[in-house]
């Protein structure tokens, strides 16, 4: 493999990723599983990987790598498969990822497993989920295992001073809340100690439901939005207590259907709609209740 693309490798998705380089390199026509702790992760990697195991690491727009994200049986069954089968257009290879951001029906996993049987030799498949994603032990036995490992939190912390000059405070507080993942550290970095709820609370009051517009952007940076809120509710539950401790409970019941794996928008618009409905009743001056939300 040339090393023309060698900047996929420096790029934070794979920063500290070095021991699938060598393993990377040795496979031809194969089918990946590329793993991490979050599904951004996940994706961003297999992304990169895809792009270099096809030797396009350079091009922004690789004409033999293709992504889908949570593709329907339709698409699967009708495009993916035909697609996977024709041959590469630029070069030796092709790559086809596959973002799993909910666990694969049985009917999905049946035609996952057609795709795995018998794949073209200049295809590469590359799955990407979360490392606590549930996938068919039948399907996991075909697919080659990429794990993503979290950095030392000293080594991200100099990473994120040297290569994106944050300062070294803030650097080591951010590799520590992200638990060694460059992606969330680097977002940690950017949104720095700036509070969150008081923007997306003027959003919910102005728009109401309508302001779950803003959700789309906030899918990606899911995990460090709770763990914002969760500090910022926690601070003000002394000015306004019932209010703020159903929204910790909102909070909670948010990153129980996430550990489940539920669909990242569906948990966004949930937890922004019982926002909303509850900032409404504050400015009624209704009574915020103190059962437990459902949703």
């Amino acid at each position: 493999m040339s090393d023309s693309d060698g900047q996929v490798w420096d790029q934070p998705a794979l920063t500290g990723q070095e021991h699938l380089r060598a393993v990377l390199d040795r496979c031809a026509g194969q089918s990946f599983l590329v793993t991490a702790e979050y599904a951004q992760d996940a994706e961003a990697a297999a992304w990169l990987l895809a792009c270099h195991w096809s030797g396009h690491g350079g091009d922004p727009l690789p004409a033999d790598v293709v992504r889908y994200r949570q593709p329907k049986m339709e698409t699967l069954r009708d495009e993916v498969i035909g697609l996977a089968h024709l041959s590469p257009l630029a070069g030796r290879r092709k790559a086809i990822v596959l973002e799993l951001v909910e666990e694969p029906r049985p009917e999905h996993s049946n035609i996952l497993l057609k795709l795995t049987e018998e794949p073209p030799p200049h295809l590469g498949l590359f799955v990407a989920v979360a490392r606590r994603a549930r996938l068919p032990g039948t399907l996991r036995s075909r697919l080659f295992h990429l794990p993503l490992r979290p950095m030392a939190q000293d080594r991200l912390a100099d990473w994120l001073g040297a290569r994106h000059q944050v300062p070294a405070e803030a650097a080591r507080r951010a590799a520590l809340a992200s638990q060694g993942w460059p992606l969330r550290a680097l977002a940690l970095a950017a949104a720095g100690d700036a509070p969150r709820w008081p923007a997306l609370r003027e959003s919910l009051q102005k728009g109401g439901l309508a302001g779950l517009a803003s959700a789309g952007s906030l899918v990606d940076g899911l995990a460090e939005l709770l763990d914002a809120l969760e500090r910022e509710f926690a601070a003000e539950e002394g000015g306004d207590r019932p209010f703020y401790r159903r929204a910790r409970w909102h909070l909670a019941r948010a990153r129980r259907h996430l550990a489940k794996n539920a669909n990242r928008r569906l948990v966004v618009d949930n937890l922004l709609s019982q926002l909303a409905a509850d900032l409404a009743a504050q400015r009624q001056g209704e009574a915020t209740s103190a059962t437990w939300p459902t949703w």
